[in-house]
């Protein structure tokens, strides 16, 4: 994580995939578990950066900057080029001659720089968001996600143990010994994925691996691949317009939904801010008070 971060405050991007080391082992771990564990980093920082660019988005709204600079800005956050030294943004001539925003994919763009003090801005408003986003540690991850190149579920051959649904099939530091874990058989999995299969999903490519706090049980949690529901084909189409300043949606006839939810989480996201300012001052860091697992599966006690 620190070469990342380095890396990102140097006006580097993350990769858009993990390849394979170039070595066959690296820090004892083979070409594979490295790409895995590279996996896992990748998709931690980009949560860290998605909850990032709210928290700069925000304070760009909330400034009193003129709307040129906000839109800059804004679209500086889009990018995540807060730490860029130099960056250009795509723009096209409208009808009546005024530059205005457009895609990567418009062919008649115009490629501009962005002023310096703008640049320079968007470091300290990321600054500002980091102290409440603070940048990822995985020191005290309890879940490893692992590839299906290094885990793989497999169903029984035999029904010899029925007490057994699967079987994972796992890599070890010892090249060319796998181990096969066994997972006790569970019901409502078992309900979930013929539901999952019946409607053209399967098994996600990865294995969750998740160590119990404060002992050297070890749980593993296979993943549904859902797929999204079939678009329906009757009735009326509705638009819907998110990030509302008084409800958390609004539809195209006038609706608005979310008022006294969007309310609460303000009010949530308030004292959040409050307790982590109290934190900072006393150089304390926020405690997890639990784990959460969206993941459905079978498991098995290690």
């Amino acid at each position: 994580m620190a070469y990342w971060r380095a890396r990102l405050q140097q006006g580097a991007d993350l990769p858009l995939y993990v390849a394979l080391p170039d070595k066959a082992s690296v820090g004892g771990l083979s070409a594979r578990q490295m790409k895995s564990v590279g996996n896992m980093v990748r998709a931690q920082l980009l949560s860290w950066q998605a909850l990032l660019e709210l928290r700069v988005r925000r304070l760009v709204m909330d400034s009193s900057l003129s709307d040129d600079d906000r839109l800059v800005l804004l679209r500086l956050n889009k990018w995540h080029a807060w730490w860029k030294p130099a960056f250009q943004l795509p723009w096209k001539v409208s009808e009546d001659g005024v530059l205005v925003p457009c895609g990567m994919k418009v062919k008649s763009k115009v490629m501009l720089d962005v002023q310096p003090r703008l640049l320079k801005l968007a470091r300290r408003l990321v600054k500002q968001a980091m102290k409440t986003d603070k940048f990822p540690d995985m020191v005290h991850v309890d879940t490893l996600v692992l590839d299906s190149i290094i885990a793989k579920p497999e169903r029984p051959e035999t029904a010899d143990s029925p007490r057994i649904s699967w079987w994972v099939k796992t890599s070890t530091l010892t090249k060319g010994k796998p181990v096969e874990i066994g997972l006790l058989a569970n019901t409502y999995f078992e309900r979930a994925y013929e539901d999952t299969v019946a409607r053209g999903g399967g098994m996600c490519g990865v294995v969750q691996l998740h160590r119990d706090k404060g002992t050297q049980n070890f749980t593993m949690n296979l993943v549904l691949d859902i797929p999204d529901a079939a678009p329906r084909t009757e009735g009326r189409t509705v638009g819907l317009d998110f990030g509302m300043a008084d409800a958390l949606l609004a539809s195209s006839d006038g609706q608005l939904f979310g008022a006294k939810a969007l309310r609460q989480l303000r009010a949530l996201d308030e004292k959040l801010a409050d307790h982590d300012r109290w934190l900072a001052q006393r150089g304390l860091k926020r405690k997890a008070t639990g784990n959460t697992n969206a993941s459905t599966g079978a498991s098995a006690t290690l």
